[in-house]
């Protein structure tokens, strides 16, 4: 059990370079007693680590980092544009919850809805305004739409 527990840090933190100087301490005190992971360790090596270090690194072409640019300014663009959706999907609601609490307060809902209006603040009061921020796009604009008449 104990050597499965070094075999994966070998075959990732160790190669990789990531382990803290406590790792590196455990595997190599764990090497020195282990002859199996030992033997693993060079083989790992042998196979991952050595034939990458005698290759050279290619640049990729101009294209694709031109490619890769606008691609992320497009996708920089699109949600800028549905976080501001989302501002204007809370402002709404906090606007039709303002509305609906001064209808019922002055007495301007008759009593046919009535039932309906307080419902729907009731709803809107438990309603969090950061809520907004954990839905995903699709439903701020359904709520968006339902509040606007959309």
């Amino acid at each position: 059990m104990k050597c499965n527990k070094f075999r994966d840090i070998i075959i990732t933190d160790h190669v990789d370079g990531e382990l803290d100087e406590q790792g590196k301490q455990e595997l190599a005190s764990h090497l020195q007693e282990c002859a199996g992971c030992r033997e693993f360790a060079a083989a790992v090596l042998a196979v991952a680590v050595d034939p990458l270090r005698k290759t050279t690194p290619e640049e990729p072409p101009a294209f694709l980092w031109t490619r890769l640019q606008s691609r992320l300014e497009q996708e920089q663009r699109n949600h800028s544009g549905l976080k501001w959706l989302q501002v204007l999907a809370t402002s709404a609601m906090f606007l039709a919850m303002v509305l609906t609490g001064n209808y019922l307060v002055s007495g301007m809902v008759g009593t046919t809805n009535s039932q309906e209006v307080v419902a729907s603040s009731e709803v809107a009061s438990q309603l969090s305004l950061s809520e907004f921020n954990d839905m995903p796009n699709e439903q701020v604009e359904t709520v968006y739409n339902n509040i606007i008449g959309g």
